[in-house]
């Protein structure tokens, strides 16, 4: 499981959301927390928050390029071109079990993790 430094825990009850989702884990990469991008769709976009398996983890590496597009659009990349499967969590992970103020008007994100680059994070809109 990664966590970008401004990935915050949206829903009331993460912990056993968090088994449940992962307990279910068939794919490469799963996104805990995502936003969109339209270049990106129908892939998700931001990598504030997922898990990754040992086999992903050795599809990452063998495809990632250090001195090329920014990690999450490399992830879409990947997926566009099926060198990793992925999946969202389950929307009744997040759906009816936000926390007060989750999720935010107008700000896109969505999942179990909200980026919260507003307080935390980039200003350049990443």
């Amino acid at each position: 499981v990664i966590f970008e430094d401004d990935a915050i825990t949206a829903i009331k009850d993460c912990n056993n959301t968090m088994i449940e989702e992962l307990s279910d884990m068939s794919t490469d990469f799963l996104y805990l927390g995502w936003c969109e991008g339209r270049l990106a769709r129908p892939v998700p976009l931001c990598s504030h928050s997922y898990a990754v398996t040992r086999r992903g983890a050795r599809k990452l590496a063998k495809y990632f390029e250090p001195c090329g597009m920014a990690i999450d659009e490399q992830f879409v990349k990947f997926a566009k071109n099926n060198w990793i499967s992925y999946r969202t969590v389950h929307p009744f992970s997040y759906n009816n079990n936000y926390k007060d103020g989750f999720p935010e008007p107008g700000v896109k994100n969505y999942g179990i993790f909200h980026q919260n680059k507003y307080m935390l994070g980039s200003l350049l809109g990443h």
